[in-house]
């Protein structure tokens, strides 16, 4: 019974200085995500293209080859004959 008590009174004392694994850590700082390219977007907020400031959801394409907007689309609305080629790519 003794050591029982004293296995029990350890096991408390570890859990007082070290914290139950399930306690959850509340650390903003980890969920900090830079936004390298200054655009105001950072890649958790769709920006594509964190390295191009030109390259963000919500600005308009431009017909250079790049998802300038971050739709997974290329150039489009460039296509005008709707044959796969754009103005920009020799059509």
């Amino acid at each position: 019974m003794r050591h029982a008590l004293a296995f029990i009174t350890m096991l408390a004392l570890l859990t007082w200085l070290v914290g139950c694994p399930d306690q959850a850590v509340d650390d903003d700082s980890a969920d900090v995500v830079e936004d390298f390219d200054a655009d105001g977007v950072t890649s958790d907020d769709g920006d594509c293209n964190d390295a191009d400031g030109d390259v963000l959801p919500g600005t308009d394409e431009v017909c250079d080859g790049i998802d300038n907007n971050c739709d997974g689309e290329v150039d489009e609305g460039f296509d005008a004959d709707g044959d796969g080629w754009t103005t920009c790519g020799g059509d």
